[in-house]
């Protein structure tokens, strides 16, 4: 009798992106942590890693990995999440985000919580941190007598360009997938090209 197959626990990637009517919204990529138990492999862990920089366009960005992070207590239920595509299991380590190191920074609840451990446990996470976080991409704005030369324009680096360069990485590595094949063996896509996600 031959064995059976191995159940795969691939895992969707979104991005989560609260509504910014007047500036750019924050880009943050979701990881889910896998199902607690078989009987319900069929429902999305609603806790799991929040991978994204924080900071500003003046100053520059840090890296978090946010483990044990609950998309639902993000700033309330206005938080809005696009399904870039799926990661195959063998990208990914198994261990859940219960466990918070005694030295780890712990993260508001209005956040979704969690703490922050940029420790790397897996091949996503070790992709994830080859993209540098953007330092400044503002300039300040100084007193110039008449005639001053203008400053150069440097290209915007933030959250959303680091997104980008993380996912458009994803892609070349092979690790995000984003077709389905139905039973009939066509293919479909429920998931959201990056271009499509919104910026405010």
């Amino acid at each position: 009798m031959a064995d059976k197959e191995p159940t795969r626990l691939d895992r969707t990637v979104y991005v989560v992106i609260p509504p910014s009517p007047l500036l750019a919204a924050h880009w943050s990529l979701l990881i889910p942590d896998p199902p607690l138990n078989t009987a319900t492999i069929q429902q999305e862990n609603n806790v799991g890693r929040r991978i994204h920089v924080a900071g500003d366009r003046l100053h520059g960005f840090q890296l978090e990995i946010v483990r044990g992070y609950d998309v639902r207590k993000h700033r309330g239920v206005n938080s809005r999440r696009f399904a870039l595509g799926l990661v195959p299991e063998h990208f990914l380590s198994g261990i859940q985000s219960t466990l918070k190191p005694a030295a780890a920074k712990s993260k508001d609840e209005d956040e979704g919580g969690g703490y922050v451990d940029n420790s790397p446990i897996d091949q996503l996470e070790r992709t994830c941190i080859l993209v540098a976080p953007p330092g400044p991409s503002l300039v300040h704005v100084q007193a110039g007598g008449k005639g001053a030369a203008r400053p150069k324009q440097t290209e915007v680096k933030d959250c959303q360009w680091w997104v980008k360069q993380v996912v458009e990485l994803m892609f070349s590595k092979g690790m995000l997938v984003t077709s389905r094949t139905n039973d009939d063996g066509s293919e479909a896509s429920s998931f959201t090209a990056e271009a499509n996600l919104p910026v405010h």
